[in-house]
């Protein structure tokens, strides 16, 4: 994987930083709300269902739905790893985070 460098001032990669947690929580929602909502409506409506025709796009929808819950996961894991590395580099505590907030 290539790298790249960029610079920074400290007050930029703390709002980098904060972008990146506001995302993570954002992604956690939606993965959340796709595992507690959507993935057992569809699961409900495959078991209700009569129709070949009807199970099998209902199936698809539901292949769907896990796909991007698991890339949901996977992107908020990588946006926590990413902000964890620039908070490391940086300097930057979550007491440093609060106070500039």
């Amino acid at each position: 994987m290539e790298q790249t460098r960029i610079m920074l001032q400290p007050d930029e990669a703390l709002m980098i930083v904060t972008a990146l947690g506001t995302l993570q929580n954002r992604l956690g929602q939606h993965a959340s709300w796709t595992e507690r909502k959507r993935l057992p409506h569809l699961k409900q409506q495959m078991a209700d269902c009569s129709n070949e025709e009807e199970a099998a796009i209902l199936y698809s929808k539901y292949e769907r739905a896990q796909r991007h819950l698991d890339k949901s996961i996977a992107d908020g894991k990588r946006c926590n790893e990413l902000k964890e590395r620039i908070k490391q580099t940086v300097g930057i505590t979550d007491e440093r985070m609060i106070s500039e907030l």
